[in-house]
């Protein structure tokens, strides 16, 4: 982790939000996008679905000041559109506040479905 307890960077959610880096882009809007699939740090869980929104703009988090109304409603809207897209029926929506529950200092929120099954590590 580095000074502030933040154990990842922004490089991979900074990729995504500029379109460099290749994800399934289910809903965007000028402050949010959704996208499918899980972060390679996060493999350990498997869901049936899963889906991360992201802001558009670096906010490390979503107690900042700089993170507004606006970008909740955005963000919110994400959520939906993604998940109808997605056609799922039920889904949880959860993220994280600073760290160490929050390895990123960029405003996400994970979108999960179906039964959650761990992997299993070869001993």
């Amino acid at each position: 982790a580095d000074r502030d307890g933040w154990s990842r960077d922004v490089d991979h959610f900074a990729a995504v939000a500029g379109g460099n880096r290749r994800v399934e882009v289910l809903y965007e809007n000028d402050r949010a996008m959704i996208y499918d699939g899980l972060d390679a740090a996060d493999d350990h869980v498997k869901y049936e679905s899963v889906m991360t929104a992201i802001t558009r703009r670096p906010v490390a988090t979503i107690a900042d000041d700089d993170f507004t109304g606006d970008d909740w409603l955005a963000v919110t809207a994400a959520i939906l559109q993604g998940a109808e897209r997605s056609k799922l029926d039920a889904y949880r929506v959860y993220f994280n506040v600073r760290p160490p529950y929050q390895h990123t200092p960029w405003v996400h929120v994970h979108v999960v479905a179906g039964e959650r099954h761990k992997k299993k590590h070869k001993r």
